[in-house]
């Protein structure tokens, strides 16, 4: 019994001592390491510290845990307060190392790019790399002396690593460069692994405090909440990627737009991989550009798809459309002013350009394929145009009930536009194209506007031909075609019960000389008796012009018109006994505005054709007052004898003795002006 006694009690003593040499191991083993640890980070430079309030250490329960670490250097701190690892201990007997939690809290942390690589902690990653290259030399001679004995390490099994369950909570990051700032702040990050690292799920939620970029300056200046959630398969071999991104709050700074984004982006079922890139949906809420430039309430589009060289998708379509287009003084869209470090970087821009260009020469052409975009059925879109550059300054809102693209790409294929809108409560209109924007614009577009109240646009109707509209009603059919970017077409022009009151003595005579004839004249000869003008207006241009804004095109359109439409109504009302011949303008004669077919005399007497003709003449002035006919005979140069101006005088009078005699009220509006010698005998008449 003593014996028993004696030796449970040594037993015991060495069962104490055993336990309080691992004890003593146990805590030794961490301090020693986090003492070397002390040591190396206050060697690595001036004021350099590292600080730990508490630790952990339990190697039965594979337990290392750090509280309250701080790092200081160069007058700076960064530190967290916690960082927790669960290492299952009996893994690592056959070569895995198996992380079954880590957990890292409330982090602050500064990272500076610059000459020196990446520094953080205050240690550059360019030291680093050279300290590491340094010491890989120095134990090269030692791994050559122990090769045969690695040997047979190296023919063991290899290491496994794998990651069950990573957490990251409460992080403050900084990153800054010469050319970016950024502030994060992690509320957590969740990685749980399986599968030996070969899948990995992700929780996160983070925000981005702010984000600044000098070239091109872009800036956030709010925070934006980023939510990135899903599942990481194949990750060693070929990485997917398959979840959901959201952003929150986006408010963006950028030389291309005014201040401008969006309440919450979601884009929804992501794969994403070497091979292919899908997007189930994306999702925008309240969208803005600058307050009242341009919003919307709600954005989808689905089925989008990527790869090298293609990007289609499926339906977009949008809801609560509010804009403002806002014209210059050329009756453009008002441009947006770039940032002056942009126009210093124009040239590297440009040089991006050319080289991407030539290097879509050497492989396919990109593709784009968009199914349909469209306004949601059954809502309305808001589009104001503003031009505080005419006088009174352009005001109108239009409202879009309807608006649709088909097959938008950038190939050969059609695309189908369609619009619906009105200005007011009667009036409507409808926009339809059918074309091709592969290379250059192609294709056919039909414009139809009917009972469009003019009062709005007069401030361009006195820009362009110098009077003020008291009334007035606008339908216009336009038929156009465009190849290789330019216009070809007509239109059919009505201005219904219209009041045109004079405004601007300048312009008006700055048009009349553009048109070739007083203004005034134009307009009395193309109104009816209810006040309606028909126009039909020839429509041409280029379409890729930078100058194509609406200015111009009022002002080409309104001139043209009232050319047209004078020709037209004088060729209609002497038809078919005479032709109109031109316009002055047009073939350099200052003589008449408008000339009429001239008419050949045999023996001073006009035949019955010619009598007829005059009669149409007469018929022409008595429906419109304020025409002055001039009459002005011509002679050939083999006719010029020592009395040809008498004589050609003589035929002017016989021309004007004829028309008065239909109707003497008209002497006072023919007038005779002096003859001429020309190619051929004639007497030339015109307004």
């Amino acid at each position: 019994m003593r014996l028993n006694r004696k030796l449970h009690l040594t037993l015991l003593k060495i069962a104490l001592v055993i336990l309080v040499f691992l004890f003593c191991l146990q805590w030794l083993i961490p301090a020693l390491g986090l003492y070397s640890l002390k040591n190396w980070y206050g060697e690595q430079g001036e004021g350099y510290e590292l600080e730990v309030g508490d630790w952990q250490f339990s190697p039965w329960r594979g337990l290392v845990e750090l509280n309250d670490v701080t790092f200081r250097y160069a007058e700076q701190t960064s530190s967290f307060n916690q960082m927790h690892l669960n290492i299952a201990m009996l893994g690592l007997v056959e070569h895995k190392l198996v992380i079954e939690e880590a957990t890292f809290d409330g982090l602050v942390l500064s990272v500076t790019q610059g000459e020196q690589g990446f520094e953080l902690l205050g240690l550059s990653s360019k030291a680093l790399l050279a300290q590491e290259k340094s010491n890989q030399t120095l134990a090269t001679s030692d791994n050559q002396n122990n090769e045969a004995s690695n040997t047979q390490d190296t023919n063991s099994a290899p290491w496994v690593f794998e990651v069950h369950k990573i957490e990251l909570n409460n992080h403050s990051l900084s990153f800054n460069h010469v050319s970016l700032d950024a502030a994060i702040e992690v509320r957590h990050i969740q990685i749980k692994g399986t599968n030996q690292f070969e899948d990995l799920a992700l929780n996160s939620e983070f925000i981005v405090k702010s984000l600044h970029s000098q070239s091109p300056k872009i800036a956030i200046n709010d925070p934006v909440l980023v939510k990135i959630n899903g599942l990481v398969t194949h990750l060693l071999e070929n990485p997917v990627w398959q979840g959901e991104v959201i952003l929150e709050n986006m408010k963006l700074v950028t030389p291309w737009l005014p201040d401008s984004g969006f309440k919450r982006l979601t884009l929804s079922g992501m794969t994403f991989s070497s091979e292919k890139q899908l997007l189930s949906a994306l999702n925008i809420e309240e969208l803005y550009i600058e307050e009242d430039l341009l919003a919307l309430k709600q954005y989808h589009a689905q089925d989008i798809a990527f790869s090298a060289n293609t990007l289609s998708t499926g339906l977009h379509e949008w809801s609560g459309l509010t804009a403002t287009l806002k014209l210059n003084k050329d009756g453009g869209l008002e441009h947006l002013t770039l940032d002056d470090k942009v126009d210093e970087n124009q040239t590297e821009l440009e040089k991006t350009k050319k080289d991407s260009a030539k290097m879509q020469e050497k492989v396919e052409p990109f593709k784009l394929l968009i199914s349909e975009v469209r306004q949601k059925p059954e809502q309305s879109a808001l589009i104001k145009i503003l031009n505080p550059h005419v006088n009174p300054k352009l005001n109108i809102g239009i409202s879009v009930s309807q608006l649709q693209v088909k097959n938008l790409n950038n190939q050969q294929e059609n695309i189908q536009l369609s619009i619906e809108a009105k200005a007011d409560e009667y009036s409507h209109i409808s926009l339809n194209a059918d074309v091709t924007t592969r290379d250059k614009i192609n294709g056919d577009v039909t414009l139809k506007i009917d009972q469009f109240d003019l009062i709005p646009l007069n401030g361009y109707v006195a820009k362009s031909i110098g009077y003020h509209v008291d009334q007035g009603q606008l339908n216009l059919d336009a038929q156009v075609n465009i190849k290789q970017g330019k216009l070809s077409g007509k239109g059919q022009l009505v201005i219904r019960n219209s009041y045109l009151e004079p405004e601007n003595q300048a312009t008006m005579d700055r048009i009349s000389k553009q048109i070739s004839m007083p203004i005034e004249t134009a307009l009395s000869l193309i109104k009816d008796d209810n006040n309606n003008m028909k126009m039909s207006i020839p429509i041409k241009g280029d379409i890729n012009a930078p100058d194509f804004g609406l200015d111009d095109l009022i002002s080409q359109l309104s001139q043209k018109a009232l050319t047209s439409a004078t020709l037209h109504y004088i060729q209609q009302a002497i038809f078919p006994y005479g032709l109109l011949m031109s316009v002055a303008g047009y073939v350099g004669d200052e003589l008449f505005s408008i000339s009429l077919t001239p008419i050949t005399l045999n023996d001073s007497k006009f035949d019955e054709k010619q009598e007829a003709y005059l009669v149409k003449v007469v018929s022409l002035m008595q429906d419109k007052e304020s025409l002055q006919l001039r009459v002005c005979a011509q002679v050939s140069n083999s006719e010029k004898l020592d009395d040809w101006h008498e004589l050609a005088l003589d035929r002017a009078k016989l021309v004007k003795r004829f028309l008065v005699d239909q109707d003497n009220t008209l002497s006072s509006r023919i007038v005779l002006c002096e003859p001429k010698v020309g190619k051929i005998t004639q007497i030339r008449m015109g307004f």
